[in-house]
């Protein structure tokens, strides 16, 4: 689910824009875990936090998940539709669980799950850790856990292994300790120590690797009802559009799509295999191919729900201000349109902006671009002339979006602003420091994850007013 799956790709755009840190005064009693929390959740006081106004600051609970290194590419958490997924270290592994959004409540808790074998060659000390994760998926009407962990499989003594992604898929309406998984699935892949993105989609988990942006230039779906495993080695192959371009390489999968992947083209241009392509689907004000050799135009920046977000260029060398526009998933219909300076949005990590959006699908962002789907109307969070950039975060079912204004290498190094935006009108409301706002919105409740006095890490949740 984009809304859930988001807090993996949130992380880069959480730490760089300081959303992700220690707290400076926690007051409250810290959190619990585990079957302590399941007994009584509201037990102890709550962690001491400083919130924006629509959030109640002295209800909800909190978790702490203490073996999270301090240095990580992705959290295990997860929103579902109305619960938190999440992993905790067990003896000789991991435990997934499940915990109502409202209460905190442990509805559930799987049999202790062993990843594979890390690879070897990770990286340096101080390179970020490679961690097991978990992200939720819902396919044919019904909600899972996946969590998912990269590693070599079947190596030992004798015997190379083989690299992997393995799954292991739990029914998100499961009740109980000791919970056993619907199936485990594992995906063959050739990451190395590159770069790993593991998403939950509509049409399954998509396992993506290779290249150096948010998204791979090879990829698997897996469905995860059957455990069926579609594997695409050649990206650059799946849309015919590609092989007629010169210079097309690069391609990536953005999101698995119940029609299929949702390819973007190296050399700019996106689509369906065998259902749609952007060269047919050009917005207003943006033409449909570009520059001396006629590439196709448009970029897709990723998918939320039914939705995929594009950046196209304009003018003559793709100098004028862009024109970022809403496709429908199955058909490549334009839906909403926005003029906006924001170019190919990277953030300071040198990664595409993730799109998200609110958990009943009608608002969404990335980056400074944002979309009220139920109005059709954009709102560009650009820096112009004096106004700095704002960067979204995460957004509630009511169009509040909140992330962080940008800053300049100058004052990369200060204390963060955090903002909130009224995506309805567009009105941007800078919070107090030190404020904590949600990436992560369920059932009513925010979620912030942030580092308690102790350096570990931890999940509060507080209901909305």
């Amino acid at each position: 689910m984009r809304h859930g799956r988001g807090i993996a790709a949130l992380l880069g755009v959480a730490m760089a824009a300081g959303l992700l840190g220690a707290c400076s005064d926690d007051h409250g009693a810290q959190a619990k875990s585990g079957k302590e929390q399941e007994k009584s959740p509201r037990s102890a006081a709550v962690a001491h936090l400083m919130l924006p106004t629509a959030y109640d600051a002295s209800h909800g609970w909190d978790a702490v998940l203490g073996w999270v290194p301090a240095k990580v590419n992705t959290l295990p958490v997860a929103a579902g539709q109305d619960g938190v997924a999440l992993l905790q270290a067990a003896s000789g592994g991991y435990t997934a669980q499940y915990q109502d959004a409202s209460s905190g409540t442990v509805r559930w808790s799987a049999k202790p799950w062993n990843p594979p074998a890390p690879v070897t060659g990770d990286g340096d000390s101080g390179s970020a850790a490679e961690i097991p994760s978990v992200v939720t998926v819902r396919q044919g009407g019904r909600e899972y856990v996946v969590a998912w962990a990269h590693g070599m499989q079947g190596k030992d003594d004798l015997h190379e292994g083989r690299e992997v992604v393995q799954l292991t898929v739990y029914a998100a309406d499961a009740k109980g300790s000791e919970v056993a998984p619907v199936r485990q699935v594992s995906v063959p892949v050739d990451a190395g120590s590159g770069a790993l993105h593991v998403d939950g989609d509509t049409g399954g988990v998509l396992v993506s690797w290779g290249g150096q942006g948010l998204y791979g230039t090879s990829a698997a779906v897996v469905d995860v009802t059957s455990g069926k495993t579609t594997s695409y080695r050649d990206v650059d192959g799946l849309l015919p559009e590609c092989g007629k371009n010169v210079g097309c390489s690069g391609s990536t999968v953005v999101a698995a799509g119940t029609s299929g992947p949702v390819v973007s083209m190296g050399g700019g241009g996106f689509g369906v295999p065998g259902q749609w392509v952007s060269t047919s689907v050009a917005p207003a004000g943006a033409e449909a191919r570009t520059g001396f050799l006629q590439s196709p135009n448009g970029k897709a920046q990723g998918v939320a729900g039914t939705h995929v977000l594009a950046s196209w260029q304009t003018g003559d060398y793709g100098d004028g201000t862009p024109v970022w526009a809403v496709h429908a998933l199955d058909s490549g219909r334009v839906e909403a349109t926005l003029q906006c300076g924001a170019k190919e949005a990277t953030n300071p990590t040198g990664r595409m902006y993730p799109v998200v959006s609110s958990p009943n699908g009608r608002f969404l962002a990335a980056g400074p671009i944002a979309f009220d789907m139920a109005t059709k109307r954009g709102v560009c969070l650009q820096g112009d002339g004096d106004r700095k950039t704002v960067s979204v975060a995460s957004i509630d079912d009511d169009g509040t979006a909140y992330g962080a204004v940008e800053q300049s290498d100058a004052t990369s190094h200060e204390t963060p602003i955090v903002a909130q935006v009224d995506l309805k009108s567009g009105h941007t409301t800078v919070l107090k420091a030190g404020t904590e706002v949600p990436l992560l919105h369920v059932g009513g409740n925010g979620v912030m994850i942030r580092r308690d006095k102790a350096s570990q890490l931890q999940l509060s949740i507080r209901p909305r007013r």
